[in-house]
């Protein structure tokens, strides 16, 4: 599957210089100037437009404008932030541009004159709304939307008509289009139904491919390309074939298929870099590629590289002054009160009066500050070129090298002896390290969990007072965790807590003898963390043990008399048995953490039976609302003496003073001053170079061939320094890890970063509506399901009566007409009380008025109602004799579902378990347990009643549905229910992708990289599932006409096999038939 994988360095030794290789088009004519003179320089460009004379494309988030040859190009647009798939184009007569730009908001559709001037925003539907092309005529533009989509997490997508001039935009026929294109004589018509969900993996094969359908307009009747398998996608047509882009034969080229013919042809390779993006246009194709813009000839088949010079300022990549304290991702506090915060890859020092300096650049990262002692703090910094653990202290020293790693690992919570002559830090593979600076590090321990902690998350480390014993927590092979202690004298490691418990947080008493720590003996083993039956088991309340040394080892715990609760954090205080805790408090109702969860600071003498805990500080605030083993990520930290606590609460990071268990004096540090000049394009070169490390460093997949790290390094380097945005990166770090080949090699902006001020969200009735004599009326009204934590339903207020037929008479005391879009009269309304008028007739004085409040997304309305539809067609094609089990995910979420629908249906004979739309999460075990758990015992109850065990058992034939938006755990839930040979499978392949990861390191502005560590293998060790998906044994596809006339074949079939297998009493997998 990898035969086609990563670039060598040969390839793309040839491709940095590609652009000389390229030849360059001749003379050019027009305002943008003269292609004589100007070098095909790389350029990072995507969404190129072709007119008869100019050439538009975006780059930098903005559309710029050049000829057709090339030459200097200038920029049309500022503050638009259209993306790489934001589309841009020319209407027919080359006099109008189209493009979608994000103005403070999500993306909509903007025209503007070729010439610049003012453009006028035509939609307003608070979605991603991206130019696909104009019509022939140019009377409209066509736009994709996921408006109106029943799928909440991804979207699916359709292409819409807007009217030039502006008014309500009009979907196609074609119920599920990322892309439509028409022939010129407009009797055939391209679709390509569906974009990758993980945009960033390349040469991907499984059932989210990218796929052409051949659609007749007239009966809606479909067909696939010819193959060979392909991401086929960008469908154009030119004298009556359709060209398009496709990787069936590796790198993204460009093809053509000649209808009359069936013959597909690649018409041009792209050597060693993906064609990302293309076009039509009058006489060529233009296409865009990592370094740059081509356009293509159909009638002599060759490409020519535009040399383009982009010209004026360059507003993305200029200097910027950023505050600082919104991109706090860790802290520490010293014992005088003096606090350094990182942020942004630079160090804020505070002092104990409050002073604040920023320290660092653009061209480095500093991570994990931690006070060595007073006036002294250590980070471990790349600034030359790997991580290094470095010490910055007061005003005026020079930064000087502590510890020199050689490798180009990374490193997280340091902490410091009290006399600092010592330092234990772990490395992202989760081995523990002791150093002393001026000697060699040594290796300690490692932990025994698959997966590291997250990089910003703190560790239950702590010294002796004289700095001769370290206690520590870390996982056992059970995925439990338990005490340690490490003695500087003779460098072993002791466990002094017992096995079968999950042990953690050690503080030393300050008697000096005594080892303080919290346990449970019902917290899930952290090893099982993608396992469903660990979130079964909640992690529960622990209890406070001690320990003592005793003779050459440990005695047994202790427990004291402090009560059980969700403690996470001991800490010692000045008297012997004092102790500080940390108890973490979620919501009233959740169990799971959530970014609302909070903490609380107690005080306790745990050496008193009748002692209670009391309360010192409350509302401690996270960093992130959890690791990926169920612990709050919180911002709470305590000095090595204990008489100083650092927290955030609310948007205010605070400095309490501690003594004898309370609280003295509290302050709010004054961050207003925490602000740095940032050079973007430093910023966005040392990124580009710490994600490749990152990668080097943590990418675990021993199927998988390894990557050319100084290939990589010699492409993308030089091309960040042309890109002209943070999105630019993104979408260069998106190639690159497409280049891995793997899922959920993500790449995620800042999300430290609010991205500016933004506009309010436009509001959505959750209607379906249609135009009558000029007025909405609707035609489809969706209210909240009984239990779910989506929006309230606006239409269901009581007072308004809504009722399907009536009109829209007044939004906000707008009169309401179909000259304007309707969406446009709900701006700025999600959420808000908002005056709707309806009336039955349409008549003047008939109507109904309420206050209601408008959503912002309305697609978990309708989804709901797409799921009452489903159960209500296994009922009535089942004759109530099957079951319907539907699952949204494989989290908790998706647990209860699934649970509410078993338990409601338990009576039902056979089932119809449907995972289509299933966004994952975890592995689906408990939910293949609970379908396959065999009926142990019934019991005979009073008056006739009955029960099993287990309760309820689900028994009788059962068939699973599939699609591409079974993804991730969904994967593990379709390959467990036919590994474990439970039924048929009816549908489409899934996702096809189980390597994950987790615990990287931020880059320097807060964004992420996700790269792959585990990956899944069957239980014999062969490599399974991911970049496979799992082939249904009845395969059916929901087809463009199936979806245009309400039906859901699928799920027909599935129902007619269980019915079937109850007919015969069957419930082999075999004999498959298909519905009828």
């Amino acid at each position: 599957m990898f035969a086609r994988a990563l670039l060598s360095s040969v390839a793309i030794a040839v491709l940095v210089s590609a652009g000389s290789a390229v030849q360059a088009a001749a003379a050019v004519n027009g305002v943008a100037g003269a292609a004589s003179s100007v070098q095909a320089e790389p350029i990072v460009a995507y969404s190129p437009a072709l007119s008869r004379d100019r050439v538009a494309f975006a780059m930098g988030g903005e559309v710029w404008l050049t000829d057709r040859t090339g030459g200097s190009a200038v920029r049309l647009t500022t503050g638009a932030g259209v993306t790489p798939t934001g589309g841009v184009a020319f209407s027919p007569d080359g006099t109008q541009i189209a493009y979608s730009a994000a103005y403070g908001g999500d993306a909509d559709v903007y025209v503007m004159p070729v010439e610049g001037g003012a453009a006028r925003r035509l939609t307003f539907a608070g979605q991603a709304e991206e130019v696909v092309g104009w019509s022939a005529d140019g009377r409209t533009i066509r736009f994709r939307s996921t408006r109106d989509t029943f799928y909440p997490m991804y979207g699916l997508p359709r292409v819409f008509a807007v009217p030039v001039e502006g008014g309500p935009s009009a979907a196609l026929d074609y119920p599920l289009a990322y892309n439509v294109a028409y022939s010129e004589d407009g009797l055939r018509v391209a679709v390509e139904p569906q974009q990758l969900i993980n945009i960033s993996w390349k040469q991907y094969r499984g059932g989210d491919q990218r796929r052409i359908l051949l659609v007749d307009p007239q009966t809606m009747a479909q067909r696939d390309l010819p193959g060979p398998l392909g991401n086929d996608h960008d469908p154009m047509w030119i004298d009556g074939a359709l060209y398009f882009l496709s990787d069936r034969d590796g790198r993204t080229g460009l093809y053509r298929y000649d209808p009359a013919t069936e013959a597909i042809v690649r018409v041009f390779d792209p050597g060693t870099l993906d064609i990302k993006s293309a076009s039509a246009g009058p006489g060529g194709i233009i296409f865009a590629q990592l370094n740059g813009i081509s356009v293509f000839d159909p009638t002599t088949g060759t490409a020519a590289r535009l040399p383009i010079r982009p010209v004026g300022d360059d507003p993305g990549a200029r200097p910027t002054t950023v505050d600082l304290s919104k991109s706090v991702i860790d802290a520490d506090v010293s014992d005088v009160g003096e606090v350094a915060i990182e942020a942004r890859g630079r160090t804020l020092l505070i002092d104990a009066a409050g002073q604040l300096r920023v320290h660092g650049d653009s061209d480095h990262v500093e991570r994990a500050p931690a006070f060595i002692r007073e006036g002294q703090v250590s980070v471990f910094s790349d600034a030359v070129g790997h991580n290094q653990l470095v010490r910055i202290g007061g005003e005026g020293e020079d930064v000087a090298t502590l510890l020199p790693f050689e490798t180009s690992a990374y490193y997280q919570a340091p902490v410091w002896s009290s006399d600092g002559r010592r330092v234990v830090y772990l490395d992202l593979m989760a081995n523990v390290w002791v150093a002393e600076p001026g000697r060699e590090p040594r290796q300690i321990d490692r932990e025994a969990r698959a997966t590291p902690r997250m990089a910003w998350s703190r560790w239950g480390a702590v010294w002796s007072k004289n700095g001769d014993r370290l206690a520590y927590s870390r996982s056992l092979s059970s995925g439990l965790s338990a005490v340690f202690v490490w003695s500087a004298h003779d460098g072993r490691s002791v466990q002094v807590s017992p096995s079968e418990v999950d042990a953690r947080d050690p503080a030393w008493d300050a008697d000096g003898e005594r080892l303080w720590f919290s346990a449970s003996n019902n917290t899930p083993p952290g090893h099982g963390y993608l396992d469903q039956t660990g979130q079964v088991r909640k992690p529960a309340t622990r209890k406070v043990f001690s320990v003592r040394p005793q003779g050459q080892g440990w005695s047994r715990p202790r427990a004291s008399a402090v009560p059980a609760r969700r403690y996470e954090g001991v800490y010692a205080g000045e008297a012997p048995g004092s102790l500080y805790l940390l108890e973490t408090r979620n919501p009233a109702g959740m169990q799971v953490f959530s970014m609302t969860s909070t903490q609380a600071l107690l005080s306790i003498d745990a050496d008193s039976e009748e002692a209670a805990p009391v309360e010192l500080i409350t509302d401690i605030g996270g960093f992130y609302p959890g690791d990926l083993f169920e612990r709050f990520t919180t911002s709470f930290r305590m000095s090595r003496n204990r008489s100083k606590a650092l927290y955030r609460t609310g948007d205010d990071w605070k400095v309490a003073d501690l003594s004898e268990g309370a609280v003295a004096r509290t302050r709010t540090l004054a961050l207003d001053q925490a602000v740095a000049v940032v050079e973007p394009r430093r910023e966005w070169r040392q990124m580009a170079g710490d994600a490749i490390r990152q990668v080097e460093y943590l990418l675990h997949d021993p199927t998988h061939p390894t990557p050319n790290y100084a290939a990589w390094r010699a492409l993308y380097l030089p091309l960040s320094e042309r890109v002209r945005s943070r999105a630019d990166l993104t979408y260069l770090l998106e190639d690159m890890m497409g280049e891995l080949h793997l899922s959920h090699a993500d790449v995620a902006p800042s999300f430290t970063d609010n991205g500016g001020d933004r506009r309010p969200a436009p509001g959505s009735l959750a209607a379906d509506v249609e135009i009558e004599h000029g007025r909405y009326r609707l035609k489809r009204i969706y209210s909240a399901p009984m239990f779910g934590d989506g929006p309230a339903a606006p239409l269901d207020d009581l007072d308004l009566g809504a009722a399907v037929g009536d009109v829209i008479v007044s939004i906000a005391g707008q009169p309401v007409t179909a000259e304007r879009d309707l969406a446009e009269y709900l701006q700025d309304a999600a959420g808000k009380p908002t005056q709707l008028c309806l009336s039955a007739s349409g008549r003047k004085g008939d109507e109904r008025c309420a206050r209601i409040k408008p959503v912002e997304n309305d697609a978990p309305l309708r989804f709901a109602a797409w799921l009452d539809e489903r159960q209500a067609i296994v009922d009535r094609l089942g004759g109530g004799r099957v079951g319907y089990l539907h699952s949204s995910d494989t989290m908790e979420s998706g647990m209860a579902e699934f649970n509410a629908a078993r338990y409601a249906q338990h009576e039902r004979e056979g089932f119809v378990v449907d995972v289509r739309y299933n966004g994952g999460g975890m592995a689906a075990d408990y939910l293949i347990q609970t379908l396959t758990a065999p009926e142990l015992s019934r019991w005979i109850m009073p008056q006739g009643r009955s029960s099993t065990t287990p309760a309820p058992h689900l028994g009788g034939p059962k068939v699973l549905i599939t699609n591409a938006y079974c993804g991730s755990g969904c994967d593990t839930y379709a390959y467990y229910f036919k590994a474990q040979n439970v039924g048929p499978i009816v549908g489409t392949p899934t996702w096809g992708g189980v390597s994950g990861g987790g615990g990287a390191p931020t880059l320097l502005d807060g964004g992420l990289i996700n790269v792959p560590q585990y990956t899944m293998t069957d239980v014999q060790g062969a490599y399974a599932l991911e970049g496979q998906a799992v082939q249904p044994t009845l395969p059916i596809d929901l087809t463009l006409r199936d979806m245009a006339q309400g039906r859901d074949v699928q799920l027909e079939a599935a129902v007619a096999e269980v019915m079937r297998r109850l007919i015969e009493g069957d419930s082999a997998n075999s004999g498959l038939t298909p519905a009828p």
